[in-house]
């Protein structure tokens, strides 16, 4: 009889094991990531069912309950009708003297929050329970929630509140980059700006207060997520410029958007309008924000796909991005000045065959301009084609291309052509009307081919 098991037999078996950890993990992941969901609105759900039991208990105790909305007060209860009592925040619309309606249940209960009551039931709510907003939503009757305004690590766990963030007040002495965030909170007094700018990793949920992003607020921060708020309806120029943004979902309220707001974000993957904005929009899942009057997109990101009902990309659209293709359909007959400028990822560019004003023939990935054959935009792998006569200004400036030839029919290049091209070694260039004054330094001119 066979006793144990064969080396091959262990290994194999080990082997089965690894392979099932690996499917049942992120399953697992998910399970415990919809329980976290599920409890917090069972909270609130246990909660409002206390609510109106202790609204049916009242009313059979002869006590009156008038329809309108009422406030949830720091330790849980209700606050009906008007009270003296400086704990009892309510609607100052609501009329006569009140009491405090005790609600009595097991589980967390919000400390903050609104409700209306309507002929002895709840509503409609709005209240906060474990860092999340939850209300019903007007279309369903359904509780649904979001992260409450404050810092949120990636785990979106709660590391400073909205009001923490507004309580410090700027020290004197410099941040040290490379402490632990925790630490560098704790009792310093610095601002938000000065904590934003040193973190890797975090998201902020902006408050209702909010009704502007000004210039530059988040430039250089490392900040992964921005959620704005519906009170938000302006972001200023170089708002997010050059921040570690991978996602960003612009209310509905946001009727102005400066120039470069998102200038350099280069790992900007998603960009979301509301449905509802009426100045801008993301059509056809575009990742893009695209002036609704005019069709202009006016930002792109890495995965944007330019929608056909585009005409116009505005100047810098693209700029700093990290974007590795792009498609310019032919409904787009204006491209603006630096659109593409430092986009060190950009390895294809394909102009749709049928575009009347641009096109990218012989697979030059390039756009030219058709009338003129000027070069207008290059990339990592662009091929000048014969007929091209002229290299636009910013041309090709911070892209990751390492070689060029220039042909004998380009008789002009524009100012920093090749500007910041930190990974072109060699130029093979045979010198006509176009001059070398464009040639950047450290270059290898190769003029025998």
């Amino acid at each position: 009889m066979k006793k144990g098991f064969t080396l091959i037999e262990l290994l194999a078996v080990i082997v089965i094991l690894a392979i099932i950890a690996l499917i049942a993990t992120p399953i697992v992941l998910n399970i415990i990531e919809d329980s976290k969901e599920s409890a917090v609105l069972r909270s609130a759900e246990f909660y409002i069912d206390g609510v109106e039991h202790s609204i049916a208990t009242a009313i059979l105790k002869n006590k009156t309950i008038v329809d309108g909305q009422y406030s949830i007060m720091e330790d849980g209860n209700i606050c009906i009708g008007k009270l003296e009592d400086s704990l009892c925040k309510k609607d100052e619309s609501i009329q006569g003297s009140g009491y405090i309606l005790e609600v009595n249940v097991k589980g967390e209960k919000p400390k903050e929050g609104t409700i209306i009551i309507s002929s002895g039931e709840v509503s409609d709510t709005q209240l906060i329970i474990s860092n999340k907003e939850i209300w019903t939503d007007p279309t369903t009757g359904n509780l649904v929630y979001k992260l409450a305004p404050g810092l949120y690590d990636k785990n979106d766990k709660l590391i400073m509140s909205w009001d923490e963030l507004n309580e410090h007040t700027k020290a004197s002495t410099a941040l040290d980059a490379n402490a632990d965030f925790n630490t560098l909170i704790e009792g310093t007094g610095y601002t938000v700006e000065d904590i934003i700018g040193h973190m890797e990793g975090y998201k902020l949920v902006i408050a209702e207060s909010v009704t502007s992003i000004g210039s530059s607020a988040f430039e250089n921060s490392s900040l992964k997520e921005i959620i704005i708020s519906s009170s938000v309806t302006s972001i200023e120029e170089w708002a997010f410029a050059y921040s570690g943004l991978t996602s960003i979902i612009i209310s509905e309220s946001v009727t102005s958007i400066g120039t470069d707001a998102f200038h350099g974000c280069a790992s900007l993957t998603t960009i979301k309008v509301d449905y509802n904005n009426s100045v801008y929009d993301s059509r056809n899942n575009s990742n893009a924000i695209i002036e609704t009057a005019t069709n202009k997109l006016i930002r792109g990101c890495n995965s944007t796909i330019i929608p056909d009902s585009v005409t116009t990309i505005a100047g810098a659209a693209f700029a700093g991005s990290g974007i590795t293709s792009i498609t310019i359909p032919s409904s787009v007959t204006s491209i603006g000045a630096y659109d593409f400028y430092y986009t060190s990822s950009l390895t294809t560019i394909k102009v749709d065959s049928n575009n009347p004003v641009y096109d990218s023939r012989n697979n030059s990935n390039a756009i030219i301009e058709t009338a003129t054959n000027t070069l207008l935009v290059g990339c990592n792998s662009t091929i000048i084609p014969d007929s091209v006569t002229t290299i636009a200004d910013v041309a090709f400036a911070g892209s990751g291309i390492t070689s060029i030839t220039i042909p004998s029919s380009v008789t002009s290049i524009g100012i920093d052509a090749f500007y910041g091209c930190t990974s072109l070694t060699t130029i093979y260039y045979k010198e006509n009307e176009a001059g070398t004054e464009w040639i950047p330094a450290g270059v290898t001119v190769i003029s025998d081919f």
